[in-house]
């Protein structure tokens, strides 16, 4: 069951002044920070940035044959997409991996 109302099964319509995104890691805190604002009834929307390609970076010099365990990887994305389902929330991956400035 998740815990916030989806948008399209509210009576009234969603007030925008109240949505809120929330950066999701696929970790304990921004989850748990979706479900807290869930709860309190902010229309919430969860977005992961994808910096860079951990599949297509692993094995080359500098960069780790396997990056699972690390931050940011594909199962972290998989994690916070999960969350999002649960909570009935809609989520997004931003793609700035092709960015061309400075972070």
């Amino acid at each position: 069951m998740s815990i916030c109302v989806p948008t399209n099964k509210r009576k009234m319509a969603p007030d925008t002044s109240n949505t809120i995104a929330v950066a999701m890691s696929g970790g304990v805190d921004s989850s748990a920070v979706a479900a807290l604002l869930c709860e309190q009834r902010y229309n919430v929307v969860g977005l992961t940035l994808q910096l860079w390609n951990q599949r297509r970076l692993a094995g080359h010099e500098g960069m780790p044959e396997s990056v699972q365990g690390r931050c940011c990887s594909i199962d972290d994305v998989y994690d916070a997409r999960r969350v999002a389902e649960s909570l009935g929330i809609p989520y997004y991956v931003v793609n700035q991996e092709d960015r061309k400035s400075v972070v």
